[in-house]
């Protein structure tokens, strides 16, 4: 509650925002990252999550969430 809180009051400030987490994208069901996920960009900590993020940072991957 207090990350995601803290994530939107980011959101107000910055435009572009990745969240590269090392722990496998399957894993993350059912866990606060899974939640996460729905409000931020989340990638896994490996080259294509990397990518992926900075393309977000970049303007040239969109999120819905």
């Amino acid at each position: 509650e207090f990350t995601e809180k803290f994530i939107r009051q980011l959101r107000q400030k910055l435009h572009y925002m990745a969240w590269l987490n090392p722990v496998p994208q399957d894993r993350w069901a059912g866990t606060s990252a899974g939640v996460i996920a729905q409000f931020m960009p989340m990638f896994e900590c490996d080259k294509v999550g990397l990518k992926n993020a900075i393309k977000v940072l970049r303007g040239s991957l969109g999120f819905t969430g």
